[in-house]
């Protein structure tokens, strides 16, 4: 049965009040993903917190990565007494992206196997949906003529941090704590300096346009085979490239509940450095030999800089910014330097 049917019973136990058919009939339906991997409390949280949306017609799509923690299990049990409808599958192909296609293939058969005007949402399982979040997703989709939107990922604070990581959790976007914070008011999204692409813990994307495009590489996204990163930004760069639009939408807030296991100076040198090669894997598909050496050789430089930079820091967590800096440029020429054949990062 297509997805506003189904909501008709949901819209009522969440607003406590009848709810016109004809009236859901005309609202743009939601479908919620959620990929997870061996994250259940997690993953139940994030279920928990979509308890409190407000916006009738919408769904709620589990995808198992293939865990063996019983995640699966635990969201099933949720299905009964859960305000609207919710589903879970397994997914067995590794990767963030193969879970996301999958999740958006399940939602849109859900939907009667045509996109028309559903709109995918798609949360990380370790984040919070605030209050309105759906319901800020679907007016910006109902009054607005573009094809994807992102909102805010506001991260939690963590008792006894080491101090030289605490700038990365202050900043307003980016990082291995995926901020994601421009501010209260909506803005169009072009992908460059101020106006960055939504990050993927908190991101809605058009069916339509998301079919058109094929989904996410399945080559990139945690968890596949090389665990890189930037699906989403690789995406969202296709969309841009077809004249697409991309917008900011304020009041679509979760909060990032970060792993402490993740907040290390190890894994935020190995994050950059994922970060690194996942740019090069993208560059790869965009720019010719020469392009890509040019690049390689740029980076060459680039570590020298960092280099030096990080040996006359006059602190120590300045000193670690650099070395993030120089992490990422060196798994972004190692990268490169495979595609040309080479195995090995110069010396500098």
């Amino acid at each position: 049965m297509p997805l506003v049917g189904v909501c008709l019973d949901s819209a009522r136990r969440l607003t406590g009040r009848q709810v016109d058919v004809a009236i859901l009939d005309l609202m743009t339906p939601l479908a919620v993903v959620i990929c997870t991997l061996n994250r259940r409390e997690s993953c139940i949280r994030t279920l928990e917190s979509l308890r409190h949306q407000t916006a009738g017609a919408f769904s709620v799509q589990v995808v198992d990565n293939g865990g063996d923690d019983g995640t699966a299990d635990a969201v099933r049990g949720l299905i009964d007494g859960y305000p609207v409808p919710l589903s879970v599958v397994t997914e067995t192909q590794r990767g963030l992206s193969a879970a996301r296609n999958r999740g958006a293939a399940e939602c849109l058969r859900a939907h009667g196997g045509t996109a028309d005007d559903l709109v995918f949402v798609f949360l990380d399982d370790d984040t919070v949906a605030v209050p309105g979040l759906v319901e800020a997703y679907r007016k910006a989709f109902e009054g607005g003529d573009f094809a994807a939107a992102g909102g805010r990922i506001l991260p939690w604070r963590v008792d006894g941090l080491d101090p030289v990581l605490l700038p990365f959790l202050n900043l307003p976007c980016g990082g291995p704590s995926a901020n994601f914070d421009l501010g209260s008011k909506p803005m169009e999204l072009n992908g460059t300096g101020d106006c960055p692409t939504p990050f993927g813990g908190n991101m809605a994307l058009r069916a339509s346009h998301f079919q058109a495009l094929g989904g996410f590489r399945e080559d990139l996204g945690w968890g596949c085979d090389g665990n890189l990163p930037s699906e989403e930004t690789e995406l969202f760069h296709r969309l841009l490239a077809n004249c697409d639009r991309i917008v900011y939408v304020p009041e679509a807030t979760v909060e990032h509940c970060i792993q402490v296991e993740k907040l290390t100076r190890e894994y935020f040198l190995n994050w950059f450095a994922k970060q690194g090669e996942a740019s090069a894997v993208i560059l790869r598909s965009r720019k010719n030999f020469v392009g890509r050496t040019l690049s390689a050789t740029e980076l060459v430089a680039r570590k020298v800089v960092y280099r030096l930079r990080a040996s006359t820091a006059g602190t120590e967590e300045a000193r670690f910014r650099v070395e993030c800096k120089q992490s990422r440029a060196s798994g972004k020429l190692r990268s490169l330097l495979r595609s040309s054949g080479k195995t090995e990062t110069p010396s500098v």
